[in-house]
């Protein structure tokens, strides 16, 4: 069994406190969180999963107004591609891309 560790990008710890916690480890991350520096930590992580964050965003009262979901899946699926992540979240499912 894995056990992914989640909102840890988002903590407010220093970063090598964080790079420490991460090294080797398997991260939950949401999309609606992301921050271009997030990227670099990946590579240190034994495995990402990727959660659309699509839920967060459109109920985030700041972003409901200008939310454009073809933009926002658009962006999703180019960050997915870029960074190589492997795994998605979908509905309480897990799938494997290939």
């Amino acid at each position: 069994m894995r056990i992914y560790l989640s909102a840890v990008f988002e903590s407010a710890i220093s970063q090598d406190k964080l790079k420490e916690i991460i090294n080797d480890a398997y991260v939950l991350h949401s999309f609606a969180y992301f921050n271009e520096n997030y990227s670099e930590l990946y590579s240190l992580c034994k495995d990402v999963m990727l959660d659309s964050g699509a839920f967060t965003v459109m109920n985030s009262v700041k972003s409901r107004s200008n939310f454009n979901p073809m933009e926002y899946c658009r962006k999703y699926a180019n960050h997915i591609k870029k960074y190589d992540i492997m795994q998605i979240t979908y509905s309480k499912k897990i799938t494997r891309i290939s």
